[in-house]
């Protein structure tokens, strides 16, 4: 039930030794109903049991202290980074490719083909320095002990940054995946990039953090998303707040608030998402209008005019939706024009005009809505004639539309 972690049995030891009312067997059914980590508030809920922990803390830290310095470079460096992750998520993977690039040795084999990586850990998993979690892919570090080392380690700052990073490239590649993530990395990076954000809050990997929020929400759902971007959401509103004159912190802020918005739209909250989209809509305007050549910029308004738009169709709101449609359909073509190479773009403008050609079968418009499909047509031929890259989606729209059109 404790996992073999003595501080936790000592915790537990101590407080049914003061408290000769509490059966054992009440208080174990009260930790296997509640958890672990129930033992570690024990200290707090009771001084004698603090005072008497504080007593056997200052005996716990002279024992730690004796075995960590036994300890060679490679095995403290694996303790300091575990201690710098959550500790009842520490994935022996990422534990060893951070390792292995601070000591090299630990990748290589020996001259029988023994593995000096694995060794290490059966060496601090034996001493109970780490121990095995709820997966074989993951280790636990007790609490006291990751503190003991984060105070006594030098060059913690730096290695945070590192760690940091890494778990930001991971939550990366992650959201770049085509197929279905490993559970246990994807549940570790739930886990750490809160953690990490609260130790450490920097801009990378917050931002990773929003982007990586579509994964959790296929895998995980609805409640771990919102808990993901809500810690990511609060550091990029931080740095937004501090130097409004930074573009970039704007746009990462108007970023996570289309996250949001998304969110919301998913929870059905639509006067939430309404105010989600409107204040990134807000960000993209002033973003625009104070670098009009941004093709970067013009495109964010475009998609925050869509995300607004797109709303307005679900609400009903059909005339609202044809005022974001046409600001919208004004950016994408200008941007085509100005770079008919560029097929990011000229799909961007078939995506307008395929919204125009819905919101019309909508109002009752046939007329209107085949003259939009037409125009989507042409656009799909010429880019045809180009050679520009046609997505899935829009090689079935052009087949369709063959089909269901003439030639223009």
């Amino acid at each position: 039930m404790l996992g073999g972690f003595t501080l936790a049995v000592e915790q537990v030891a101590v407080y049914l030794g003061l408290h000769p009312e509490i059966a054992p067997s009440d208080l174990l059914n009260i930790l296997l109903a509640k958890g672990l980590t129930v033992a570690d508030t024990l200290p707090a809920r009771d001084a004698d049991v603090a005072a008497r922990m504080l007593t056997q803390s200052k005996q716990l830290d002279l024992i730690l202290q004796s075995t960590l310095t036994r300890l060679d470079r490679p095995a403290r460096t694996v303790l300091s980074i575990a201690a710098l992750l959550p500790p009842d998520s520490v994935p022996w993977p990422w534990l060893r490719e951070l390792t292995v690039a601070i000591h090299p040795e630990l990748g290589e084999r020996d001259d029988l083909g023994a593995d000096p990586w694995l060794a290490l850990g059966r060496r601090l998993v034996g001493l109970r320095l780490l121990t095995d979690g709820d997966d074989p892919y993951v280790a636990r570090i007790h609490r006291l002990v990751a503190a003991h080392c984060l105070a006594s380690d030098r060059g913690t700052d730096a290695l945070a940054e590192v760690v940091n990073r890494f778990v930001g490239r991971r939550a990366d590649s992650m959201y770049g995946m085509t197929q279905a993530p490993d559970d246990w990395e994807l549940d570790a990076l739930l886990a750490a990039i809160p953690h990490r954000l609260d130790k450490l809050p920097t801009r990378d990997l917050a931002y990773d953090g929003v982007f990586l929020s579509e994964k959790v929400l296929l895998y995980r759902g609805l409640p771990a998303s919102g808990s993901l971007m809500s810690s990511a959401h609060a550091v990029l509103a931080r740095l937004a707040a501090s130097d409004p004159a930074n573009a970039a912190w704007q746009r990462d802020l108007s970023v996570s608030l289309e996250k949001l918005g998304d969110l919301a739209v998913a929870q059905g909250d639509l006067p939430g998402a309404l105010a989600r989209f409107t204040e990134c809509l807000q960000i993209s305007q002033r973003l625009a209008a104070s670098d009009p050549a941004n093709a970067e910029w013009q495109r964010d308004l475009s998609v925050s005019l869509n995300k607004l738009g797109d709303l307005a169709v679900a609400q009903g709101d059909l005339p609202g939706a044809l005022r974001y449609f046409a600001e919208d359909l004004k950016i994408a073509q200008r941007l085509a024009a100005s770079d008919p190479a560029n097929a990011e773009w000229q799909r961007d403008l078939v995506v307008s005009h395929l919204r125009q050609a819905r919101l019309a079968e909508q109002s009752g418009n046939p007329a209107a809505m085949r003259e939009e499909l037409q125009k989507c047509l042409a656009i799909l031929q010429r880019m045809k004639q180009r050679e520009l890259h046609f997505d899935p989606a829009m090689e079935r729209l052009y087949q369709q539309l063959r089909h269901l059109l003439p030639p223009s």
